[in-house]
């Protein structure tokens, strides 16, 4: 039974190394890409804002509570922020806008959509089923929203604090595509001037 295994083509096929390297190269890559981060950051977020509702559902919420919520979705902005901080030693300067624009549109999404998609509907929905003021349900869907919200919005103006003064540090520093990035638009300036002369 075994010989007939071993002998198998298809079996022998699947154990050779080079099946899996190709695999096994796009899945580092996609692991180790910058925007996995910003997802990942994201997804975080989220993630702690579902923790933090389900936890204080049917349970008093404090604020300490709410700032140790508002304090880990900050700390998953902070992970979602690291390809701008860092977008790596060969980012060009496209690479930086790059990573800064896919930064603001995965945490724009998260709160807009945590917004629209759940905060609003979510609020709505305990209007309509008459929930008492002092229900605790409204305390987790208020600071459950708002600690996204604020979250996102701490992110969106780091990123962009920090995706600028990235740029002007790698243009200081000079480098691959840098020390030209200048030079091309005051080029294109000076073609500009003597077409119009």
């Amino acid at each position: 039974m075994f010989d007939g295994i071993r002998n198998n083509h298809r079996f022998r096929e699947i154990t050779r190394r080079s099946f899996w390297e190709p695999a096994l190269e796009t899945l580092v890559d996609v692991v180790v890409s910058r925007w996995v981060w910003v997802a990942v950051g994201n997804a975080g977020t989220v993630a702690c804002a579902v923790v933090g509702l389900v936890r204080h559902w049917s349970g008093p919420l404090s604020f300490a509570d709410y700032g140790y919520l508002q304090l880990a979705c900050l700390a998953c902005q902070a992970v979602a922020l690291y390809p701008v901080v860092s977008p790596g030693r060969t980012a060009t300067p496209q690479d930086v806008t790059d990573y800064a624009g896919i930064h603001e549109s995965l945490t724009l999404t998260t709160a807009l959509g945590t917004l629209l998609l759940a905060m609003f509907p979510g609020l709505m929905l305990l209007v309509l089923l008459s929930r008492d003021g002092d229900d605790p349900v409204w305390g987790a869907v208020l600071f459950s929203g708002t600690a996204v919200l604020l979250a996102c919005i701490a992110g969106l103006f780091a990123g962009a604090l920090v995706s600028d003064r990235v740029r002007a540090r790698r243009r200081a520093a000079g480098g691959h595509g840098w020390d030209d990035e200048g030079d091309t638009a005051g080029g294109d300036g000076d073609a500009g001037g003597v077409d119009g002369d």
